[in-house]
């Protein structure tokens, strides 16, 4: 079972028997026609982007088979339709109860931004060259002052800190030719930063995944205040996995030449730098390789999306155990 990268200009997907029925020209590569049947029977996800239609017949039996679909544009906008799942009433109840409690929701955020803090110092320090000795100390004293945050707003601040100087030795890793200078987001400005949206948003969206599937709000943050607009569930379980998915996969990509100048375009709309047809292809494959990687973790065989899932049930779990903190999805030393 795998997931599915559909990016295709005017394409179409139907159903043919068992099968996925692709047609259409693939983006970015010039006359290359794509015809090909994919048996249903091996796929477990598709990402789609929106020149391609499903018909449907497909769509019906895409969720008959429990076959969700992520859609994506060039910049990184999601879309996410997944079968219908088990109602759920009582399970929201709790987690509305639980939302409103300020210990509860303190003690779930000190362990997402600890084990946040602890993933980026992890990445860093695998590399050939990582940053000296100032840099793991600093990051260790606040891994350590989440513990003591009084309140959500120290520990955002905590948590700023840590990001600033990842950020900073991180940049320091990638090639000359890609330099970074920070973050800009709407719109991105660079292809470092066109990877980092992006990637973001394919990470948001298999989160969004997990807690649906689980058939929890993601609308409830704990870190992020509940705001509307946005899923504050998803941006704060997220968080420990952007140094392997998001800064990592970026790094890998840019430090392997798998991202050149026909990667990315410059938007006249609003100046900024988007991932291209062929960039999108490139970055996705990375992320999806990553992503479904299998490792070892507490003697068992995982991979990262699994730890998503994990998560989600864990959270379950807390919403009625008043006294459990979930853990978190951590690099094991």
């Amino acid at each position: 079972m795998n997931t599915i990268i559909i990016d295709l200009a005017y394409g179409k997907g139907n159903l043919r028997g068992e099968c996925l029925h692709i047609e259409g020209l693939r983006a970015g590569v010039e006359q290359e026609h794509i015809n090909r049947l994919i048996p249903l029977n091996s796929i477990e996800h598709i990402r789609l982007t929106p020149q391609t239609t499903l018909s449907g017949a497909l769509l019906q039996e895409l969720m008959r088979r429990g076959i969700g679909i992520t859609l994506a544009n060039a910049g990184g906008e999601l879309g996410l339709f997944l079968p219908m799942g088990a109602p759920k009433g009582a399970l929201r109840l709790a987690q509305y109860r639980r939302s409103l409690e300020p210990d509860w929701c303190l003690r779930q955020a000190r362990c997402i931004v600890a084990t946040k803090i602890f993933n980026q110092s992890f990445v860093l320090k695998r590399r050939q060259s990582p940053p000296d000795e100032r840099f793991f100390r600093q990051m260790k004293q606040l891994q350590k002052a989440t513990l003591h945050a009084a309140d959500k707003q120290e520990l955002m601040g905590i948590e700023g800190q840590a990001s600033a100087l990842y950020l900073a030795a991180w940049a320091q890793q990638l090639p000359p030719d890609y330099p970074f200078t920070g973050r800009s987001r709407r719109p991105p400005r660079d292809p470092v930063n066109a990877c980092l949206s992006y990637l973001s948003a394919l990470c948001a969206a298999d989160i969004l995944r997990a807690l649906s599937e689980a058939g929890l709000d993601a609308d409830l943050g704990v870190l992020h205040s509940t705001e509307d607009y946005r899923h504050n569930l998803v941006l704060d379980l997220m968080e420990p996995y952007r140094p392997a998915l998001v800064e990592g996969v970026t790094r890998d990509l840019l430090t392997h030449g798998m991202i050149s100048p026909h990667s990315t375009e410059i938007r006249e709309d609003d100046g900024g730098c988007y991932l291209s047809s062929t960039g999108r292809i490139t970055v996705i494959q990375r992320y999806e390789q990553r992503l479904h990687s299998e490792f070892t973790q507490c003697g068992q065989h995982s991979s990262l999306f699994r730890e998503m899932r994990s998560t989600a049930r864990q959270w379950k779990s807390a919403l009625a155990d008043p006294n459990l903190v979930v853990s978190h999805f951590k690099y094991s030393s």
